[in-house]
């Protein structure tokens, strides 16, 4: 006992002085102390990255072998290896050759790492270009060396002169290579750099020679086109480009990339890497995707209703830069009185704001309405930020609101049978799980409003062949959704935002079930100022709800003329279980009410 308290002892301490049990962590096999992990160490002590990066020429992409520089010294190897074709060379002209150096030069030392050059004929096919690479980046005089790091072996070899039996160096190199691979015998393992892929020609036997291939990694480049396979053992690599304008097509090979390669116990492994695809950590900026948020909500698209009449977009810029829009719309041309506007592209200012008008036609129920789309963009600071929207032009439904005195929330309707209701009933309003609908009988429902001086009221007869109350969230039950939008035309964005309210009422599965409202905002004063009452019914039920003026909105009157915007959702599961999905039948546009307003019908006051 007396140890066991010391051992806790100590703990306590630990845990107070903000020490560590387990001290400094130095080798990766060590975290298995607190890690839960007791395999060996991914890499040994020695281990080390390089880079192998390929062809440039035969006509390079400009912009690109800078952009592959950058990303190959986010992943902060010990060095970088080349294939050759680094200029596009293939002149006498001495001042030519000079500036393609001069240029590659300059933006290869902006590498963080050692870079080693080869040969490809680009840079050393003619006497002129191979001159030039001799004196700048050969190694005593010649094309072809060799160099070793932590236990492996590296090779670059002249392959134009091999592949052209060259008389002045072609015998000297292989003279050279039998005693380098010879010397190198006990290496953990031999990297060959080559332009040409020799496998192809009749220097590979030769070559082949004084390989071990269990030990062996063969890297070339010169057709442009990413493969690998074994060629008598030994793992042979031809590199698609890392910065020519070659087609892009991933699947045949053909795309702009680099090697990663890890040496770990002499062993590597081996990773390509698509020029592009090394991320900065601040890649998604987020204040720049803030901004272009911003952009995206402050966009408004106005509805239009089946009788068509003109529909406004409003853009708008509240950020301090500049943003760019582009504006593409899908729609058969019988929406459209003018036919369906052409793409357009827009620039606006910090603070600028614009509109677009559009005369919309009649339209018959059931048609989906026109979507438009619009790409967003903004820059700051060399970065950019951008996003996309899609916005399915409303097609509204329009409902009158009578004043209707004496109203008594009981659900039995008395005194609503003078007033027409509005049926919702038909495939395009079941805008969540369409396939679980099977028709009217299924779910299906009548919506009313009326007011007077003290409130506003909703009566919802709801068709429902069966009812279901056993769900883990409030929505996903039986029952009703009310939405309200309380702001004026000109003070409405899409957003649910501000003075917006959604109340949702399930419907219990016995008169003994409690039911529970939800308010979004959640609002307890909302919840007690509501009247309601959910009256079971053959086939369904009733919901008769009477919401004060003064929850509508501080201050809201309801006066002949005035409109309010409103959507109501009839939740509808058919089958008990955790797996049985909702659908809903909608008054008006869309089940995503909670996230935009724009789709709310249109409540008059008569």
């Amino acid at each position: 006992m007396r140890n066991a308290f010391a051992v806790v002892v100590c703990l306590v301490l630990l845990a107070v002085t903000g020490c560590s049990i387990f001290g400094g962590l130095d080798q990766p096999a060590e975290l298995s102390r607190i890690a839960g992990w007791g395999g060996r160490a991914v890499n040994s002590a020695d281990a080390f990255r390089f880079v192998v990066v390929s062809d440039r020429t035969g006509g390079h992409q400009p912009g690109a072998w800078a952009e592959a520089v950058e990303q190959i010294n986010r992943l902060k190897p010990d060095f970088v290896v080349s294939i050759g074709d680094l200029i596009e060379g293939y002149t006498a002209n001495e001042e030519t050759v000079r500036q393609e150096w001069e240029e590659f030069d300059a933006v290869t030392r902006q590498l963080d790492a050692p870079f080693f050059y080869c040969a490809g004929n680009h840079d050393v096919g003619d006497a002129v270009p191979r001159k030039f690479f001799t004196e700048l980046h050969g190694v005593d005089g010649k094309a072809y060396y060799s160099f070793d790091y932590r236990g492996c072996h590296f090779v670059v070899l002249d392959s134009e002169a091999l592949i052209r039996a060259t008389a002045a160096i072609a015998p000297a190199q292989w003279s050279w290579l039998q005693a380098d691979l010879a010397a190198a015998a006990n290496a953990q393992h031999v990297f060959i750099l080559e332009h040409h892929p020799l496998y192809k020609g009749p220097e590979w036997k030769r070559l082949r020679a004084m390989l071990d291939p269990a030990k062996t990694t063969i890297f070339s480049g010169h057709w442009h086109r990413l493969s690998y396979d074994t060629e008598d053992g030994v793992p042979y690599y031809v590199l698609a480009p890392t910065a020519t304008k070659s087609g892009q097509d991933r699947q045949a090979g053909r795309f702009l990339s680099f090697v990663h390669v890890v040496v770990s116990d002499g062993k590597p492994t081996i990773s390509i890497i698509p020029v592009g695809e090394v991320l900065r950590h601040d890649f998604i900026d987020r204040s720049l995707t803030d901004l272009v948020d911003e952009l995206a909500r402050a966009t408004v698209l106005t509805a239009t209703t089946r009788a068509g009449g003109t529909v406004t977009l409003k853009l708008a810029n509240p950020t301090d830069v500049e943003g760019q829009y582009t504006l593409t719309w899908a729609a058969s041309a019988g929406w459209f009185a003018d036919g369906v506007p052409a793409p357009e592209q827009l620039t606006l200012a910090a603070g600028q704001s614009t509109e677009r008008d559009y005369e919309i036609k009649p339209s018959e129920g059931g048609a989906t309405g026109p979507v438009l789309t619009i790409d967003y963009k903004i820059y700051r600071d060399e970065k950019t930020a951008d996003t996309t929207r899609k916005f399915t032009l409303p097609v509204i439904v329009t409902l009158d609101a009578y004043r209707l005195d004496d109203v008594t929330i009981d659900g039995k309707l008395d005194e609503w049978t003078a007033l027409a209701g509005h049926f919702s009933g038909s495939s395009d309003r079941i805008t969540y799980n369409p396939q679980g609908w099977s028709g009217p009988e299924d779910c299906s429902m009548v919506t009313r409003v009326a007011y007077d001086d003290k409130a506003i009221y909703l009566a919802v007869e709801v068709t429902d062949d069966v009812l279901i109350s056993d769900a883990g969230q409030i929505w996903y039950k039986d029952g009703l959704e009310i939405f309200w939008d309380p702001r004026p035309q000109g003070e409405r964005s899409a957003a649910f935002q501000g003075i917006c309210r959604q109340v949702v009422i399930p419907i219990s599965a016995g008169p003994s079930e409690p039911m529970d409202i939800f308010t979004n905002p959640d609002d307890a004063v909302l919840q007690s100022a509501l009247q309601w009452t959910v009256l079971p019914r053959e086939s369904g039920y009733v919901l008769e709800l009477g919401i004060p003026l003064s929850a509508v909105a501080e201050g809201f009157v309801a006066l002949p003329g005035k409109t309010l915007y409103l959507e109501v959702v009839a939740n509808d599961k058919d089958a008990p279980g955790p797996k049985a999905v909702t659908s809903c039948v909608v008054l008006s546009d869309t089940h995503e009410a909670s996230r935009r307003t724009s789709g709310y019908a249109r409540v008059t006051f008569r």
